[in-house]
């Protein structure tokens, strides 16, 4: 079998989980002996070899020019930046998006393939023009929605071009049942042409856990944007600190809101407990996990959330917003509401007070999350594209 995979992004090229999930799955489909041809907008240096998996970057193809993009796929929602700016970054980003698309379907004349698949809707157009070339069968995979990262701050365009791909394709992915729910609701997608398909996470080791601190430390890791609620996340903040003054908060990760939510913090006083670390590598992430206590995801619209998943596989407690798609699957995790600043504040206290409890959401959690693996998320899209691919050969 042959793919033809269209993603805006691919380790070390990554902004965030979006090239982390197409690693995972390029990985495991490789290991499954499928052949993948992998297109991505930009790459400088080479790309660690992966059997079965031909890695394309548009910038090397000889009609690209020397024209190099490779802009943010999650700035989409610009309500702290001054307008004129706003307007020109989303006018390049789009820009980028169709000039990809011209490009990047060429490459279905040239590699055979059996199937098309298209993450997100940075790639969906160069999946139709892909699907024009060729008639193989498109997948969508859908990762995150413009309803997702803007909330009521939604750029119509992205979401006229989700919509548009999400009618055209010939069958849907969702990363969750939640996913699944707000194409349904939102978009006005049947449910029967839609099929969920949880991401994984790659089995490890986790780091040594740094027991001899001061201070207990709760963690959020993830872009700082509203999609992320990192607002909600200081206000715990503040209510825990209001019954305990020997617990840090970090913020690790970057975003459109960071410097707003640096002055948040300052402004109700917790300035000196929240430590903000920027943009975090591979290395410098897994040991910052060795250092939580509590991992706290208070996202407003989640579609996954491969990095509770990962907390859980460095052996960190864990809570999370009812409003993330991993919930639905997860047990062994304390859940609430992510407007509720005062139930994930008391979850929080009562963990660090309670050892033996958080020992259990340890242990449990450790063995829950052997359950997802990206193995099992490749054998469910490797059945899809059989089903794809068999009824178009005999339709």
């Amino acid at each position: 079998m042959e793919v033809l995979m269209y993603g805006w992004e691919f380790p070390p090229h990554i902004s965030g989980g979006l090239g982390v999930a197409c690693q995972g799955i390029v990985n495991a489909l490789s290991e499954k002996n499928v052949q993948v041809t992998f297109v991505l907008p930009y790459a400088s240096g080479e790309f660690p070899s992966i059997p079965n998996v031909n890695i394309v970057a548009c910038n090397t193809l000889s009609n690209s020019g020397s024209r190099k993009f490779f802009l943010n796929p999650y700035v989409t929602s610009y309500r702290k930046i001054p307008g004129e700016v706003a307007q020109h970054i989303n006018l390049n980003l789009l820009s980028e998006v169709h000039y990809y698309a011209d490009i990047a379907s060429q490459v279905a004349s040239q590699v055979h393939h059996d199937i098309i698949h298209a993450h997100d809707w940075l790639t969906i157009i160069a999946g139709l023009k892909a699907r024009e070339r060729s008639k193989r069968p498109l997948i969508f995979q859908v990762h995150a929605l413009e309803v997702d990262r803007s909330g009521d701050f939604m750029n119509q365009v992205i979401f006229d071009i989700e919509k548009q791909g999400l009618e055209e394709a010939n069958h849907i992915v969702a990363v969750s049942q939640y996913t699944k729910n707000l194409i349904v609701e939102r978009y006005g997608i049947p449910a029967n042409k839609i099929t969920v398909v949880h991401n994984g996470i790659k089995s490890q080791k986790p780091n040594k856990k740094v027991t001899q601190k001061k201070k207990k430390i709760v963690l959020f890791l993830g872009r700082i944007t509203h999609q992320k609620g990192p607002y909600f996340f200081l206000e715990v903040a503040r209510k825990v600190l209001s019954r305990r003054n020997d617990v840090e908060f970090i913020m690790a990760g970057q975003g459109d809101l960071m410097h707003s939510m640096i002055e948040h913090a300052a402004n109700i006083g917790i300035g000196q407990q929240v430590h903000f670390t920027g943009f975090l590598n591979r290395d410098a992430v897994n040991n910052i996990y060795s250092q939580a206590d509590v991992y706290v995801m208070p996202s407003v619209s989640e579609p996954f959330g491969l990095t509770c998943l990962e907390a859980m596989s460095h052996e960190v407690p864990v809570i999370i917003s009812k409003q993330s798609g991993v919930s639905e699957a997860l047990k062994h995790v304390l859940k609430a509401d992510f407007w509720d600043v005062n139930e994930m504040a008391s979850k929080i206290l009562t963990m660090l007070q309670h050892r033996p409890l958080q020992s259990e959401l340890q242990k449990n959690a450790t063995a829950e999350v052997k359950a997802f693996s990206w193995e099992k998320t490749a054998e469910k899209l490797i059945r899809l594209y059989k089903q794809l691919i068999s009824k178009t050969i005999f339709s």
